[in-house]
């Protein structure tokens, strides 16, 4: 059992790598959001809302393993492994993220024939509706594969 100092510890970082997680997915969108339309309308705001939703996803299936390992003892260097485990899921699961929020955006490009930029402009709900459900579908469907094909890859206990 890990010491109750090292469990305030991980505590309190965990909440850190939670803070930085939500600042980096924030400023990751917020530049894709912007460098369609400046202020955001309507629809890049709830879009923005969704895009937080799908990462929140990815966080939590990423963040679910690593969590429930205790694949470490009570000395100091498990301690610090635990906190290494953590936070290489946490950057994985921005990675992963950001790459599957970008697939949904290359294949809306290629399915929908209109002009992106100006449908994001122009408020359409439906084109970016498409977009958010293919990137939730994708974050649903992917997050735990890709979690399990790390895990099978890499020797965690």
């Amino acid at each position: 059992m890990i010491l109750s100092g090292q469990m305030f510890g991980i505590l309190a970082l965990t909440i850190l790598f939670g803070l930085f997680y939500v600042l980096f997915t924030y400023k990751f969108l917020m530049n894709y959001f912007q460098s369609i339309a400046k202020p955001l309308n309507n629809v890049l705001k709830l879009f923005l809302i969704i895009g937080f939703y799908g990462f929140s996803i990815c966080l939590i299936e990423f963040w679910s393993y690593s969590s429930n390992r205790k694949p470490f003892g009570n000395n100091t260097s498990d301690f610090a492994l635990t906190l290494l485990m953590n936070a290489v899921f946490l950057i994985c699961s921005f990675i992963f993220s950001a790459l599957l929020f970008r697939l949904s955006d290359g294949i809306v490009k290629s399915i929908m024939k209109e002009n992106h930029k100006l449908q994001m402009i122009h408020n359409n709900y439906m084109y970016a509706g498409v977009q958010a459900i293919i990137f939730i579908i994708l974050v649903q469907i992917s997050s735990d594969l890709f979690v399990e094909l790390i895990i099978t890859n890499y020797p965690f206990k």
